[in-house]
């Protein structure tokens, strides 16, 4: 069995980097959802591979706020996503590619998305920062 990278997107910081790091993971996965010949229930997996945590928050995982914000499969009557942060540095994005690989390769998942995004941490950055 092979898998693939379908399509990817991004969220490019017009305002700095004040809006947080789910509000550009959900943005940048829009415009690969909309690349994508898979429609947002087809996911099975999410994988949050960014290390910046909006509002330092450690649970959930951040990767459950992205996947609400996607509307991914979050009715309980209906099919089910699991979602995850992998934390790995600059490793994350090639280590969460590689669980989705195996996932895929073990029949426990169809489709995968992988997120990572960072956010400016400071609330009251210096202007000049971008």
């Amino acid at each position: 069995m092979s898998c693939r990278i379908e399509s990817i997107g991004t969220s490019l910081p017009l305002d700095g980097l004040s809006n947080g790091s789910v509000h550009h993971a959900v943005a940048a996965a829009r415009e690969c959802l909309a690349l994508s010949e898979h429609p947002a229930t087809d996911i099975d997996l999410v994988i949050n591979a960014g290390v910046y945590r909006d509002e330092h928050i450690s649970e959930p995982a951040m990767a459950t706020f992205i996947q609400n914000e996607l509307c991914i499969n979050n009715d309980l009557n209906g099919k089910t996503t699991f979602s995850l942060d992998l934390i790995n540095g600059a490793a994350g994005m090639l280590s969460a590619i590689e669980v989705i690989a195996a996932a895929i390769e073990s029949n426990a998942a169809q489709v995968g998305l992988v997120v990572s995004s960072d956010s400016n941490p400071d609330s009251d950055p210096d202007p000049s920062y971008n």
